[in-house]
């Protein structure tokens, strides 16, 4: 579910314990990065998570849509 990487950020970000920003944006980098080697093709990770899980993975974050930077960083 595509709104399900916000709403793991958005939860990240609030909370007893919240993280800050500059900690957001890498655990989104990670998400992001490993979605995209499940994603692709040459690895063959699609056909098997859709054995195992029932379902093929799918991005959790549109581009252009990422955690904004904190200013002067």
């Amino acid at each position: 579910m595509p709104a399900g990487g916000e709403v793991f950020i958005d939860h990240m970000c609030g909370g007893e314990s919240p993280i800050v920003v500059s900690t957001a944006r890498p655990h989104e980098v990670a998400i992001s990065l490993f979605l995209d080697f499940l994603l692709n093709c040459w690895h063959g990770w699609a056909p098997v998570c859709e054995e195992w899980f029932g379902d093929r993975a799918q991005a959790v974050f549109c581009k252009g849509d990422a955690v904004p930077a904190l200013a002067g960083m």
